[in-house]
């Protein structure tokens, strides 16, 4: 079955109370919440800032909050954890720092954590099966660094993960279901890619999906519903241009579709947040100035969201872990996987989107979904 891949763009940017604190690029951003928490970055008189602000959605307002302690940084990544902002590595002007700093609202002060096992600045971040990951970036003696990081928050513990296949510094992030999506980058020598990597935390494998319209660094990536959507970045030309475009990825259909550009124009190093179905977008360069603008943008809806098309899950052939993201709807109840003798093997709640079959011996299997409009996939399982 054929999925529509297009969105229903009547949405618009809509401008908001500018970030409060000095104009920076390279700033860092987490959401706690309905907060949103925006610090560190380089100011328009080039120094490094550790101040931090809080954003209330509810109300449109903008707070000061704990500054970080110690030494200015940029190029720091940034995720949320189970109600703690963390902010990872960057530069404090001396080469990449390895320092951690959590943030805590109802502690209202900075925590240090364990530090990174390799000090990395402009390394993209995120939260995969809670845990925490940190890919690429640029090492203290100035290189890539071919490095995948993983932080359990439950043991305070650092691990090696495999690291992707072409490593990157300035490349944007986005989780869907078990998956990491690192989009972009740039290698040593800036050339920038169009590159697409998948890592599946349940097998712990790199894939190559549907790359990039054109090859960006220094954009914005962010997890939407059913999706992930990159804004702005830099291609390196020649010449070397920055760009105010903004695409949402599609898994299910693995391509990208565009969303109404930037008012603001063109943008790199800026921050990118998703909070109730909202794009929160701001500060950034042009090359030519620093902002501290603050703009918003509904995430459109796509067809299969609203219900009237279906995805088929994914991958198929599987080794093991079967996803259904865009599958389910909500007059879905059940799910039931039968055999080539029609014989049910497995049943469980339509609530779950990954679905673990690796215990399954390999061949055929029918998994029907059962509810307002009952349907079934072939699922073929792989040794």
């Amino acid at each position: 079955m054929a999925l529509m891949t297009g969105v229903v763009s009547a949405q618009e940017w809509s401008p908001l109370p500018d970030f409060p604190g000095q104009p920076r690029d390279d700033a860092a951003a987490f959401v706690i919440g309905t907060d949103i928490y925006v610090g560190t970055g380089m100011d328009v008189g080039f120094n490094l800032t550790n101040d931090w602000y809080r954003f209330n959605t509810v109300d449109q307002s903008w707070t000061p909050i704990a500054t970080l302690p110690g030494n200015g940084r940029q190029y720091a990544a940034a995720v949320t954890w189970n109600g703690t902002g963390y902010v990872l590595g960057g530069t404090t002007g001396a080469g990449a720092t390895n320092e951690v700093w959590t943030y805590e609202p109802n502690v209202g002060a900075w925590q240090q954590q364990p530090p990174l096992p390799t000090p990395v600045l402009a390394a993209t971040g995120n939260v995969c099966q809670g845990q925490v990951h940190v890919i690429g970036g640029i090492a203290t003696d100035g290189t890539v660094a071919e490095v995948h990081q993983i932080f359990d928050p439950n043991t305070s513990i650092w691990t090696a993960a495999p690291a992707p296949p072409v490593s990157v510094h300035r490349a944007a992030s986005f989780v869907i279901g078990s998956t990491m999506h690192v989009v972009g980058g740039a290698t040593g020598s800036f050339e920038d890619l169009d590159q697409h990597l998948a890592y599946d935390a349940a097998s712990g494998q790199w894939s190559a999906r549907a790359a990039l319209p054109e090859g960006r660094y220094a954009s914005d990536g962010v997890t939407v519903h059913g999706g992930g959507v990159l804004i702005g970045g830099v291609d390196a030309g020649p010449p070397v241009t920055i760009h105010a475009d903004v695409w949402r990825y599609d898994p299910w259909a693995d391509s990208w579709s565009a969303l109404p550009a930037l008012p603001a124009g063109p943008r790199r190093g800026a921050v990118l947040v998703e909070v109730a179905g909202r794009l929160y977008f701001g500060t950034g360069s042009d090359a030519t100035q620093r902002y501290r603008d603050w703009w918003t943008l509904e995430v459109p809806v796509g067809i299969a969201e609203q219900g009237t098309q279906w995805a088929d899950p994914y991958p198929v052939p599987t080794s093991g872990v079967l996803h259904l993201y865009g599958t389910l709807g909500p007059g879905d109840h059940t799910l039931r996987l039968l055999n080539s003798s029609g014989q049910e093997v497995m049943r469980w709640s339509a609530k779950e989107g990954v679905i673990d079959i690796s215990a399954l011996a390999a061949g055929l299997y029918v998994l029907r979904i059962e509810g307002t409009n009952s349907r079934q996939h072939r699922i073929v399982k792989t040794p």
